[in-house]
């Protein structure tokens, strides 16, 4: 992201979103990757502020893709977790709102080397694997296992599970509500 104390203006496919310095949850996305017309609007998300971050937690269901390009419309990425509090609180938020795991912005490459959105490693390998450098990472037991029982495709993509808080990895191709994160500037 570029720095910030000047207002912001966002684009996507054509569409002019107003300028903002703050999450805007009522920002409608397009439809999921794929669809030829642009799909029916998202539900609006709802606004949550922790320290120097602000979280849409979004309950309509998209593709991992699909999450982190709403979430990009939003001037955000989706959710990097930093701590145990961190997790606490988005798990709270957004399990007021939705029952479903949800998507956040941790990926893995061939290498398995989980990342967040600004490309900071937080995770090294499989289940028997260990946090980078003090890094925060609460796993549910067995994971990130690349195993699903529900699609064939590769589990990439890094969610909260609703129940126990944990993370997961999960095929980016599977439908999940999703937060998107917003870093205030400093003040």
């Amino acid at each position: 992201m570029t720095p910030s104390v000047a207002l912001r203006c966002a684009s996507l496919l054509g569409a002019l979103i107003a300028c903002t310095n703050t999450l805007d949850p009522s920002v409608l996305a397009a439809g999921d990757a794929g669809d030829s017309d642009g799909g029916d609007p998202l539900a609006t998300c709802s606004l949550f502020t922790r320290a120097q971050s602000e979280y849409v937690i979004c309950p309509q269901q998209l593709s991992f893709e699909a999450a982190a390009l709403d979430c990009s419309r939003r001037d955000a990425t989706l959710a990097a977790v930093g701590s145990a509090d961190e997790n606490d609180f988005i798990a709270t938020s957004a399990f007021s709102i939705t029952n479903d795991n949800l998507w956040l912005g941790g990926t893995r490459g061939d290498d398995y080397v989980w990342h967040w959105p600004d490309g900071s490693v937080f995770w090294r390998g499989g289940p028997n694997g260990a946090a980078e450098g003090g890094s925060f990472a609460i796993w549910v037991a067995g994971e990130p296992n690349d195993s699903s029982t529900v699609t064939t495709d590769p589990e990439r993509c890094l969610a909260l599970t609703a129940t126990g808080n944990g993370w997961n990895d999960r095929a980016g191709s599977l439908y999940l509500p999703y937060i998107c994160e917003h870093l205030l500037p400093s003040p």
